[in-house]
């Protein structure tokens, strides 16, 4: 690792500094528990690691970890600039010839933003955005299909209203809007049966005779269209016929859809439908966020955003912007959590297993370190609520009075209150008042533990296993390079010795480095299961439902 000239300037500054006397600009501290006054070594060793709890190794002492770097870049010119700068600002008396052009550093807080605006989040909420006219996605209708294309009209009574004070409203541009809030809640309280159906288009009419007609038979209004990507494949199956609709049916606890399920939706020599239940909230969120996303395939995988080829859906009722499930998962205790977990595969430890905190089964990583690309994500209120304030539910009965969603913590909840100015206000300006208002909910719990599984624990294992013994391995050869080097007596045979012991070495640790890469890729490019193997709430769609092979 080559060190910038910044680096070495940064160590000498420290080395002369060391002893002078400071006081912590964050906590006033200035004394030390044994007694004495504070140093400055004492302060960037010792003292922000056990009051602050920051890692010098990869956080900037002096703005509390403001600035982060990978610990590779430690001795890189962009962190130490930042360190001499911020070390100035931080301790002036310390530098009385620096005039700082900056206020001091503030304590940062757990709702701190520490990013800009979500550009997803900024183009796909903005009111102002045109909505693509052609639903078809340049796809022909068929005549005579007719009502295949149209809103069946069967939203379930719990949708219509009113509803209760603690309702919260997104945005309809979001795609969420006063509807989402009573799925979410009614389906934990398990009074319907929900299932996730796809019926052709050729047996659509009997499915509206025979079951749409039933009493206590609703449909949710986030459902789409599908062409199965068969029309651009070169399947001799005709396209025409792959053709169906995705929903999600809710059924009164007493009403039984099997019998007509079997016998009336019928093709020849082809399955003309598919149904499974829906019996987890997290199945639910993913269930609801496929048939509403426009870079989905009918398999349940999504599709790049470049992929053209790959996409399926089309006519979609109601489209979620891109992070709609961040949404919903605060919409119910637990939620949050349930989110970050999904994100934080054993897979993803390559880049954290050397900054993990505590011991045993103890061990945890700050949720930040996680880098779920959502900071600086909005959540899309209704024009006139924002934040207010946190409040520990110390029951199991949250606030029934006000609006709210739930935090990473299980006991506690983010109250919201209306703000009618917010109305008028232009979408970026509200955008960036909610971001000012603790809006960005991944960067409040940026600093929240996450609690390392069984799984990533024995992942991190691994990886500092295989650290140790490459470390292992340049000790043992230095001593005998050492070592044969002392042994050796005449200059010609020493330089002869060493080039061959040189080359030796570099061979054992090309090695060393290709065995460990190899671990490492193997557990990077892991094969991800076949969703019919996952839980439900991890599968967006089971494997079983693949519409192609109906």
């Amino acid at each position: 690792m080559n060190s910038s000239p910044l680096y070495n300037a940064y160590q000498s500054m420290c080395s002369r500094k060391k002893n002078r006397k400071v006081t912590c600009p964050f906590t006033q501290c200035r004394d030390l528990e044994g007694g004495g006054d504070m140093t400055f070594s004492h302060y960037w060793k010792v003292h922000v690691k056990e009051v602050h709890q920051i890692k010098t190794l990869f956080e900037c002492p002096f703005c509390l970890g403001k600035f982060r770097w990978m610990r590779k870049d430690l001795t890189s010119e962009a962190v130490n600039r930042h360190r001499m700068d911020c070390v100035k600002e931080c301790f002036p008396e310390l530098f009385p010839g620096f005039a700082t052009p900056h206020k001091l550093p503030q304590l940062p807080t757990q709702y701190e933003t520490v990013s800009g605006p979500c550009a997803d989040c900024l183009s796909a909420m903005d009111p102002s955005r045109k909505p693509n006219s052609d639903k078809l996605l340049g796809r022909s209708r068929v005549k005579q299909w007719g009502s295949f294309y149209r809103e069946v009209g069967l939203e379930p009574p719990f949708l219509r209203g009113p509803f209760p004070a603690a309702h919260v409203s997104f945005s309809e541009v979001s795609g969420l809007g006063d509807v989402m809030w009573p799925i979410v809640h009614q389906f934990l309280q398990n009074t319907y049966t929900w299932y996730h159906v796809s019926v052709r288009a050729a047996v659509w009419k009997e499915f509206e005779i025979h079951i749409l007609q039933k009493s206590g038979v609703y449909v949710l209004p986030y459902w789409t269209l599908c062409d199965g990507l068969r029309e651009r494949s070169k399947s001799p199956v005709p396209a025409a016929t792959q053709h169906h609709r995705h929903m999600v049916l809710v059924l009164e606890k007493s009403v039984n859809i099997d019998r007509e399920w079997r016998t009336f939706l019928k093709m020849p020599n082809k399955a003309a439908k598919l149904k499974v239940r829906v019996d987890t909230i997290d199945h639910l969120i993913n269930t609801l966020f496929y048939v509403s996303n426009p870079h989905a395939q009918c398999d349940g995988h999504m599709a790049t955003l470049c992929d053209e080829g790959g996409k399926s859906h089309y006519n979609m009722n109601r489209r979620l912007y891109p992070h709609a499930k961040l949404a919903m998962h605060m919409l119910y205790r637990g939620g949050l959590q349930s989110y970050v977990d999904q994100r934080g595969k054993p897979r993803s430890a390559r880049g954290w297993y050397q900054d993990v905190r505590g011991k045993g089964e103890n061990r945890y990583i700050p949720v930040g370190m996680l880098r779920i690309p959502l900071e600086g994500c909005v959540l899309p209120f209704a024009t006139h609520l924002e934040p207010s304030h946190v409040v520990l539910v110390t029951s199991d009965a949250p606030p029934e009075d006000v609006p709210y969603v739930w935090m990473y913590q299980r006991d506690q909840v983010m109250v919201l209150r209306s703000n009618p100015s917010l109305v008028d206000l232009p979408f970026n300006d509200w955008y960036l008042y909610q971001m000012n208002r603790r809006n960005c909910f991944l960067n409040v719990i940026h600093g929240e533990k996450y609690e390392l599984g069984l799984s990533h624990r024995k992942s991190v294992n691994d990886m500092l296993w295989v650290r140790q013994e490459t470390m292992a391995l340049f000790h043992e050869k230095d001593e005998n390079v050492a070592q044969d080097m002392h042994e050796e007596t005449g200059p010609d045979a020493k330089v002869v010795h060493e080039e061959n012991v040189v080359e030796a070495l570099n061979q054992e640790m090309d090695t060393v480095v290709l065995e460990s890469d190899e671990l490492l890729e193997e557990m990077d490019t892991e094969s991800f299961p076949s969703p019919s193997a996952l839980p439900k709430s991890v599968s967006h769609f089971p494997r079983r439902l693949h519409c192609p092979s109906l």
